[in-house]
């Protein structure tokens, strides 16, 4: 090697260590005093493998760089610089190994979380109350575009779609006064919303909930009515008499595969002026896509806001020779009795 090569060779190896140095001081309070730790060998096959979105060139003052904003975590704690505590991270990584079940510390790369929430990801939530005693859920979710996600309530869970860009806004009929929401996106997280909901001591309500092709439904006599009649009230019917009859709500995206889908009676008794029996029914018509099959459903009913009460079902549907049919279930759900006020 020639004299000048050497110096050459020399000079570059130098300034590299000095640009660490310069770096390692200027990234926050770093103890001085001297840390021994040997980085673990790393075979060829290894770095083949190294994942390509993490790459760090030692001659720079850069921050690890990962691909499409991902982030670095340590042990939970969200890694944005280096100017954490160098010696004190490497001394639980030598003293306390397992904390990570392996027997030597891991390389950043072991280190890496590809699925954790990119910065600038977390999910927005608003929780309003509204009548009929019900919560208005307001979700911005920007990286979670076109995704499902579940709407998680007293038990009771529905499969909602964002929207392209990543909103979703849905009507949820409260099983509580202190109403507690937890929202689950497919990809990454929860968050949880709360409400306070005083109305609903002026509200009896039922619910049916399933998932998939069921083909369920809730129908409600009033007060004697026929089927098809002003009185009769379903998820396709208006009220009856405006705010003094009872109404459906349907949840869920029945678009999904395998969906949880739920529908809501609700009806105001501290408003209504007639007296009488609601005869309640639950139905599950015979569709091409149920028949020939067991189907199961759950039913949560909430009277005089006490806590709700479950009922689990399970049905067999006639075969498929009996497409358009409608199975009726008339003991599932017991009717209520509501007095004239």
């Amino acid at each position: 090697m020639s004299k000048l090569r050497l110096i050459a060779t020399t000079a570059g190896t130098l300034g590299c260590a000095f640009a660490i140095g310069l770096f390692m001081q200027s990234t926050g309070p770093v103890k001085q005093k001297a840390l021994s730790l040997k980085a673990p060998e790393i075979t060829q096959a290894e770095l083949s493998s190294t994942d390509p979105r993490l790459t760090w060139d030692i001659c720079t003052t850069d921050d690890p760089v990962i691909g499409d904003g991902m982030p670095l975590e340590v042990t939970g704690i969200e890694l944005t610089s280096m100017s954490m505590d160098h010696e004190e991270m490497g001394e639980n990584l030598l003293s306390h190994p397992d904390n990570f079940g392996i027997s030597k510390p891991p390389s950043l790369v072991e280190l890496a979380k590809p699925d954790a929430p990119f910065r600038g990801c977390e999910i927005q939530v608003s929780a309003a109350p509204v009548e009929p005693a019900s919560v208005a859920l307001d979700i911005d979710a920007p990286c979670n575009p076109n995704e499902r996600i579940s709407l998680h309530h007293m038990g009771m869970i529905v499969t909602e779609t964002t929207s392209v860009e990543g909103r979703l806004q849905v009507t949820i009929p409260a099983l509580s006064q202190k109403a507690v929401f937890m929202i689950v996106p497919d990809s990454n997280g929860a968050v949880v919303a709360t409400a306070e909901v005083p109305s609903l001591a002026d509200y009896d309500r039922v619910a049916l909930q399933w998932a998939g092709d069921g083909g369920f439904q809730i129908h409600a006599r009033e007060f004697g009515a026929d089927y098809g009649s002003a009185g009769h009230v379903w998820a396709e019917s208006t009220s009856l008499a405006g705010e003094e009859g009872g109404q459906v709500a349907r949840l869920g995206d029945p678009t999904l595969a395998n969906a949880n889908l739920a529908e809501i009676y609700t009806f105001p008794k501290s408003r209504s002026k007639q007296g009488g029996t609601i005869a309640l029914t639950v139905e599950a018509e015979v569709t091409e896509k149920n028949c020939g099959r067991d189907i199961a459903a759950q039913s949560i009913e909430l009277r005089d806001a006490d806590l709700p009460r479950t009922q689990d079902l399970v049905l067999s549907v006639p075969e498929c020779s009996s497409v358009g049919d409608f199975l009726v279930l008339n003991n599932l759900i017991d009717d209520l009795k509501i007095a004239a006020r």
